[in-house]
C-alpha cells in the first residue's frame, strides 16, 4: 500500500547520510590513501602544464560542477512581452556574377547559419 498524496515521508535514511556501501568505500579509500581527494587530484592535473591539453580540459570539466552550479535552461512563455526587433550586421556580400560559384556565391545570411542554410536550399 502506498503513502497517500500530501502525507510527508517517514522513516528511511536521513538526507545527506551516505548509504552503507558508499561509506564503506570512503572508509577503505581513506585507510589506504589518507587525505586523498579525487577532486583535488583532477584540479592538480588540470593545472599541470606537462599534462596533455585534452586531458587538462577533461579534468577541468570534471571538476567544474563541484565549483560552479550547472546552468538551467530558461523557459519563456512570451506573455507580456512584445515583439523584439534587432539588426544583424553581416560581413557577407551579395552574390557576385563574376564569382566562380556563380549563383551559389555567399549571400546575406537568412538565419544563424545563414550561409549553410542558403547552400542547403540550393542543393535540395
Amino acid at each position: 500500500m502506498s503513502r497517500p498524496t500530501g502525507l510527508p515521508k517517514t522513516g528511511g535514511r536521513k538526507a545527506g547520510v551516505p548509504n552503507k556501501r558508499s561509506q564503506a568505500l570512503r572508509d577503505q579509500l581513506n585507510e589506504k590513501f589518507p587525505g586523498w581527494d579525487p577532486v583535488l587530484q583532477l584540479a592538480g592535473m588540470a593545472q599541470d602544464e606537462d599534462t596533455p591539453v585534452e586531458l587538462r580540459v577533461r579534468c577541468a570539466s570534471e571538476v567544474a560542477p563541484y565549483i560552479h552550479a550547472k546552468r538551467r535552461s530558461v523557459e519563456h512563455s512570451g506573455e507580456g512581452v512584445s515583439l523584439v526587433t534587432f539588426q544583424v550586421n553581416s560581413p557577407f556580400q551579395p552574390p557576385n556574377s563574376n564569382s566562380p560559384l556563380g549563383n551559389k556565391a555567399l549571400s546575406a545570411p537568412t538565419g544563424v547559419d545563414g550561409v549553410a542554410l542558403e547552400l542547403e536550399k540550393e542543393a535540395a
